[in-house]
C-alpha cells in the first residue's frame, strides 16, 4: 500500500492506509501545486501527504504552505503537549528601599544608585528642645561659639532619624 507507514510529505507524521477515510492520518495523494491554481506549463507533482494536511492545504500554493507551517509549527499537537519555552528563572523581588528609589527618581538614576553602592541618603529629622547638641568640639573655645550660635537655632540643627 502506498503511502503506509511514509511520513507526510508537509507534516512528517507516519502515515496509515489501513484506517476509515476520514482518518487524520490516512494517506492521501496531493497534487503539490493545485489543479485548479496550475498554469500550463507547471509539472503535475503528486506528493503523498497526510488527510487532514491534505484538507488544510486546500489550494495554496507551498509558498503559502510553508508560511502557514511557519506561523503554526507542530498544529496538530495539543496545545498542552506544545514544545514550550524553557521557563525563566524567577528573580527575587527587590527590596523595598529599590523599589522606593525606581518610584521616586526613575530607573535611570536607580542604574546610577546600584553602580554607586546603593548609598541611601540618611533620613534627617529637626534637633528637639530636650536633646543635647550632637557636635562636640576638642577646642572648648569652638564649642562654647557652636552652643552660643545655636541656644537659640536648635531647630535648625538635623540629626539622622
Amino acid at each position: 500500500m502506498r503511502g503506509h507507514g511514509a511520513p507526510c510529505e508537509y507534516c512528517k507524521r507516519e502515515m496509515r492506509c489501513d484506517v476509515a477515510p476520514d482518518h487524520p492520518l490516512r494517506a492521501t495523494k496531493d497534487h503539490y501545486i493545485p489543479k485548479s491554481r496550475r498554469l500550463e506549463t507547471d509539472e503535475n507533482i503528486i506528493v503523498m501527504a497526510c488527510f487532514t494536511c491534505n484538507n488544510l492545504k486546500g489550494d495554496r500554493f507551498p509558498e503559502q504552505w510553508d508560511r502557514f507551517m511557519a506561523r503554526n509549527p507542530r498544529w496538530w499537537e495539543p496545545r498542552e503537549s506544545r514544545s514550550k519555552p524553557a521557563p525563566v528563572a524567577a528573580t527575587p523581588p527587590l527590596p523595598m528601599a529599590h523599589s522606593m528609589y525606581i518610584l521616586k527618581h526613575g530607573k535611570k538614576a536607580y542604574k546610577q544608585w546600584v553602580a554607586d553602592g546603593c548609598q541611601t541618603p540618611v533620613r534627617m529629622r529637626p534637633l528637639r528642645p530636650d536633646e543635647p547638641l550632637p557636635i562636640e568640639y576638642e577646642d572648648p573655645k569652638s564649642q562654647a561659639a557652636f552652643e552660643a550660635c545655636y541656644r537659640t537655632n536648635r531647630h535648625n540643627l538635623r540629626v539622622p532619624e
